[in-house]
């Protein structure tokens, strides 16, 4: 599931058709691209799907060949290169289209990529639905991945229509509450914070004490840059969604930050990630490096002040109050970051 593809050149100047990057020949009509033939098909191949198209895309109407004669591996495969264009806009993490692919072949190996597309039936969701094994969670984002990719293909019209089924679902909402309440209390003790940064490498304990202040997950850490410091805060909008988000930073954690460079830690999400668990599983933990964040709003809720934790936190707020309020004064930020800073430093001391 190759994301990337040579460049193919004009058989002649004529050629009616044009090499895109995703790996397939296309034409723009009426604003709008087509693309035809296989990924790195020759342009012969493209060449005739075009003239036995041409008419139906003249004229606006469905193409037989997308409706009838696409594959399930090719139409994947599109959706695929559409993923890795919005990665490369910087619209996607390049963690979620690792998941998308991850998913895409999955669902090949149990349904069949020679399939036509227009072929695929509620039986094969359930099917694919049926192979699935995990928790709840995992199992909400797998099902909503897959959603994503057919809704996209119907929406490009490579094929007409998708129905899921029945079974095709997300799991229940009593379902993740059950789920939830087996896991606990998913947060660390100051002392557990404390044992974590005395036993961490330098990068790590920086890491984590920025994960504690700030509630940044380990994506929001390697992402982070030396240009969204803005004195004692940083003004860092989460790439997950795009929200504004500030915070002020504790003094322990300034004198751990890395101001000679473009970035604040020279660690991507996985090593942290990575060396998170091991440092964890050495001591004796089960949370990962994402309960700093769940302790963060835990302790800062018993501030009261909600708009402020969303604000540093990330988190959109769709209430009418929210859509009035234009801000939440440094003032209040502060005193929200303080507080998680006060409960930490008063357990440990």
């Amino acid at each position: 599931m190759s994301t990337t593809a040579p460049k193919q050149t004009k058989p002649s100047p004529d050629f009616p058709l044009t090499w895109h990057p995703s790996g397939y020949w296309c034409k723009k009509v009426n604003g709008k691209l087509h693309y035809f033939g296989q990924r790195n098909s020759t342009p012969q191949v493209a060449l005739a799907e075009w003239i036995r198209d041409r008419d139906y895309i003249l004229a606006g109407a469905p193409r037989p060949s997308c409706v009838d004669g696409m594959t399930l591996k090719q139409g994947l495969n599109r959706f695929l290169n559409d993923r890795d264009a919005k990665v490369k806009r910087g619209d996607l993490t390049q963690r979620s289209m690792v998941d998308y692919q991850q998913e895409c072949k999955a669902f090949l190996e149990v349904v069949g990529g020679s399939r036509q597309l227009s072929s695929i039936t509620p039986t094969d969701f359930k099917r694919y639905r049926d192979s699935m094994i995990g928790v709840p969670p995992t199992i909400a984002g797998r099902v909503s991945r897959m959603r994503v990719a057919f809704r996209w293909l119907v929406e490009m019209e490579f094929v007409e229509k998708v129905t899921f089924g029945p079974e095709f679902k997300l799991p229940t909402a009593k379902s993740m509450r059950l789920h939830r309440e087996t896991l606990g209390k998913r947060m660390f003790s100051a002392a557990q914070v404390k044992l974590l940064i005395d036993n961490a490498s330098d990068g790590l304990k920086g890491a984590i004490v920025l994960g504690l202040n700030a509630a940044f997950g380990n994506s929001d850490i390697e992402r982070v840059r030396v240009k969204h410091l803005d004195g004692e805060f940083h003004c860092y909008a989460r790439e997950k969604t795009g929200i504004k988000r500030r915070c002020w930073l504790w003094p322990e954690t300034l004198e751990l930050l890395d101001l000679s460079g473009d970035r604040l830690f020279n660690l991507n999400a996985q090593k942290i990630d990575r060396d998170f668990r091991a440092l964890r599983d050495s001591l004796g933990m089960t949370e990962g490096f994402y309960s700093l964040r769940r302790t963060f709003a835990t302790i800062a809720s018993d501030t009261l002040d909600q708009p402020a934790i969303d604000l540093v936190m990330g988190h959109s707020n769709a209430s009418m109050s929210a859509l009035y309020r234009q801000e939440v004064s440094d003032d209040r930020v502060k005193a929200v970051c303080s507080h998680v800073r006060d409960w930490y430093l008063k357990e440990v001391d």
